[in-house]
């Protein structure tokens, strides 16, 4: 989580981990596979930055990455 934050927040950090960690259901400091969990990553970033909550479907691409990557994980 600290590598997208210091990539992509620019203001409160702790606020922002502490939102996407209870989005993705993760602690602020685990590990995750950024790929395998990008649709609900992005849906989540987006939610904090604009305040409004965004339909699944605008994610459709993200999510079809992310079932490509895990399929080829296996």
């Amino acid at each position: 989580m600290d590598g997208i934050l210091s990539r992509f927040c620019t203001g409160n950090r702790e606020e922002y981990a502490a939102f996407l960690s209870k989005r993705l259901g993760i602690r602020t400091n685990e590990k995750f596979d950024v790929l395998a969990r990008l649709p609900e990553l992005l849906q989540a970033m987006a939610r904090f930055e604009s305040g409004q909550e965004w339909p699944r479907e605008l994610f459709t691409g993200y999510s079809l990455v992310a079932t490509a990557y895990r399929k080829g994980q296996r």
